[in-house]
């Protein structure tokens, strides 16, 4: 078993790369494509999967900083506020 280990962490990793590669918006991908970023999770196993999630995503969990103002609380929103 504990030779097959490796191997079922990296489809494991590599399913979950694909995943969210799949759901995240063309326009907030970095550097590529999505397609070239599929190619390179499927063909460098380890690498791909963890570059897509170190540096293939714009605004990855940013804490609410920066991002899509829509994410933010509404007593944040003056035109919310204003609407009260």
């Amino acid at each position: 078993m504990g030779r097959y280990l490796p191997i079922l962490i990296a489809v494991m990793l590599a399913i979950y790369a694909i995943t969210d590669m799949a759901q995240t918006d063309s326009v907030k991908v970095n550097f590529m494509p999505k397609w070239m970023w599929f190619a390179l999770i499927v063909l460098v196993p380890f690498a791909g999967a963890i570059a897509w999630l170190v540096w293939g995503r714009r605004n990855a969990g940013g804490g609410g900083r920066g991002g899509d103002p829509r994410d933010s609380a509404p007593d944040n929103d003056p035109e919310f506020l204003r609407r009260l």
